[in-house]
């Protein structure tokens, strides 16, 4: 019984930690001077985490988020 109890305070602390690390695209928008120049069709992409052809990468990092890692090449 004791440890049932402490595997759910452990499961429930564990989802409050992961939960307050995510962003949304309208808390990344909040402190962009970009945004307000982008056409009303981009900003609803953008709002709704969609991106398109023609995105910039601030565009792409408002509406995703910054990438978990990034990999460069030399061709």
């Amino acid at each position: 019984m004791k440890t049932n109890l402490w595997l759910r305070a452990s499961v429930v602390s564990l989802i409050l930690v992961t939960a307050g690390c995510i962003s949304t695209p309208a808390s990344r928008v909040a402190g962009s001077k970009e945004f307000d120049h982008y056409s009303s069709a981009d900003q609803e992409k953008i709002l709704n985490g969609q991106v398109d052809v023609g995105f910039t990468a601030e565009m792409v990092r408002l509406a995703m988020g910054n990438p978990d890692r990034v990999t460069t090449r030399q061709t």
